[in-house]
């Protein structure tokens, strides 16, 4: 599969150059069920559009079925001709148009991160709030001291906080539409050790940890019945 033009020259230094004048890609929404922000499709397109055009490159976002999988393919089209992109294989939990969208959403967001090189970031606001907010998680820190839980989180690296992080967002999006079940099907297609399900359960809530459950036993319940 190629995933760039045969020639590179031109592009590659009108790419430093946009990439010099990427905007952060803030976290513009926030997920009420989850308690927690991240950026939207919107706010990724917004952070590397203009800095893109500037430089003589449009990005587009194609999908394609390869062995009856959608695959997302982005790339960065320079006005010479010459492109650079990506492969992003598409991972929805059904096979239901909802499920289909929402799983296109995520990899068209993520994928086109990867490709311009930039990551999530807190705005003022919120980077200003963790000063005042760190005795609330001190409290709830001791809390849940002396729980099967307790210090679960804190023993992930920041690379596995962020993977867990991602997986813990896609889901509560999921709950958050009263589909329980596809949540919980995500969770589990993830293969996690014993270690990473327990500091993925610190990131939900009392409610949603309910809805998790009850799906779990649903899912069960239907195997046993097969």
């Amino acid at each position: 599969m190629n995933l760039q033009s045969e020639k590179i020259e031109v592009i590659v230094p009108a790419l430093i150059k946009a990439r010099a004048s990427f905007k952060a890609a803030v976290k513009d929404a926030s997920n009420p069920h989850f308690k927690s922000q991240y950026v939207t499709l919107d706010g990724v397109v917004e952070s590397v559009n203009q800095a893109l055009l500037d430089s003589g490159i449009f990005c587009t976002q194609q999908t394609d079925v390869v062995d009856g999988r959608t695959v997302l393919y982005t790339r960065f089209l320079h006005e010479s001709g010459q492109w650079i992109g990506s492969a992003y294989p598409v991972h929805p939990i059904k096979n239901d148009p909802q499920a289909e969208g929402s799983a296109l959403t995520y990899a068209r967001r993520y994928a086109l991160m990867a490709l311009a090189g930039i990551a999530p970031e807190d705005d003022d606001g919120n980077a200003a709030s963790r000063s005042s907010s760190k005795s609330n998680h001190d409290k709830q820190a001791r809390d849940i001291a002396g729980t099967p839980t307790a210090g679960a989180w804190e023993s992930m690296s920041e690379e596995e906080q962020v993977f867990l992080s991602d997986i813990a967002i896609h889901a509560a999006e999921l709950l958050s539409n009263d589909d329980a079940l596809a949540a919980h099907d995500h969770i589990q297609s993830q293969n996690l050790a014993s270690e990473e399900k327990i500091a993925l359960w610190t990131r939900f809530d009392s409610k949603q940890r309910s809805a998790l459950k009850r799906a779990d036993a649903a899912s069960k319940t239907k195997k046993e019945a097969a």
